[in-house]
């Protein structure tokens, strides 16, 4: 009896932390437990769940999708899962679509914080058909560039980052990028001096830490006897690319285009919300998805 009790109790503590731990408010997470329950075929599936799933051949057709997942799919807490990610029924599958898609960062994006939250049979493709068909995205899409020159990939978070400016919409910009994770801070600058470019690395070093080296190309604002100074009292290598060789910080670069394309996105603040902050890396921090 002790023994099923604490069975018990080891079951009711990991689906609190399973519900606990999904990227949704429990609001939202009510309305899926409605729609779930309004949807014949997931339904069936919660029943298959909690009963045992019938003979292959016995399974109707709108739930034989589901049977090779079976082994991943679960109920807890009265809503149906595939593994830590909610299956939506067909009701809310739109409208989930559209929200994995804010921000218009493409299909590998997409298709990331689908894999973070949400399932059903046929997402993937679902994802792709709508990047596909998606304007925003069309007007914007990156031109293919020449390749790189490839540089040493670093071992760690914040070892080599890249950092550059730029100027977008009549307004100056500091962006400095992590190699390893791809991880992008922006700074708006009041001047492109020296010292006001190394004000905004302070701020960014202090709450990331210094890195190992900072790249950046041969700009007044990084060959400046001010900046060379900065580099030594903080203890970082400071390496500038060979006006014959750009592309030596190429990563700051493809970060500076990046964030243009963003920039030019519908909404300017979510684009960058889901480009920039720090969910998983480096922070590991999961962002509510949808």
């Amino acid at each position: 009896m002790v023994c099923d009790e604490t069975l018990g109790a080891e079951i009711d503590l990991y689906a609190h932390q399973v519900i606990s731990g999904l990227p949704a408010t429990e609001k939202r997470l009510q309305e899926i437990r409605e729609q779930q329950d309004k949807d014949e075929t997931l339904k069936q599936i919660k029943l298959y769940c909690k009963n045992g799933w019938p003979d292959k051949l016995k399974i109707p057709g709108p739930c034989f999708p589901y049977h090779q997942h079976a082994g991943d799919l679960t109920v807890e807490n009265d809503l149906l899962l595939k593994g830590m990610r909610i299956v939506i029924p067909k009701r809310l599958q739109k409208d989930v679509l559209t929200r994995l898609h804010t921000g218009h960062q493409g299909i590998v994006k997409s298709r990331e914080r689908a894999k973070q939250s949400v399932w059903w049979p046929g997402l993937s493709s679902q994802l792709q058909q709508l990047v596909a068909d998606c304007e925003t995205c069309a007007k914007v899409r990156q031109q293919p560039r020449e390749t790189l020159m490839p540089t040493e990939f670093p071992t760690r978070l914040w070892e080599l980052v890249g950092a550059d400016l730029f100027e977008w919409s009549n307004s100056q910009y500091l962006v400095v990028v992590d190699y390893f994770s791809r991880y992008i801070e922006i700074a708006k600058l009041s001047s492109t001096t020296s010292a006001a470019v190394i004000d905004h690395l302070k701020s960014i070093f202090a709450r990331h830490g210094i890195p190992t080296e900072l790249r950046s190309d041969n700009g007044r604002q990084f060959s400046s006897e001010h900046f060379q100074k900065f580099a030594s009292e903080w203890g970082f290598a400071h390496t500038t690319s060979s006006p014959r060789f750009p592309q030596s910080n190429g990563e700051a670069e493809r970060a500076v285009r990046t964030v243009k394309s963003l920039l030019q996105k519908e909404d300017t603040h979510i684009s960058l919300l889901w480009h920039i902050a720090p969910h998983h890396l480096p922070m590991g921090i999961a962002l509510q998805s949808f």
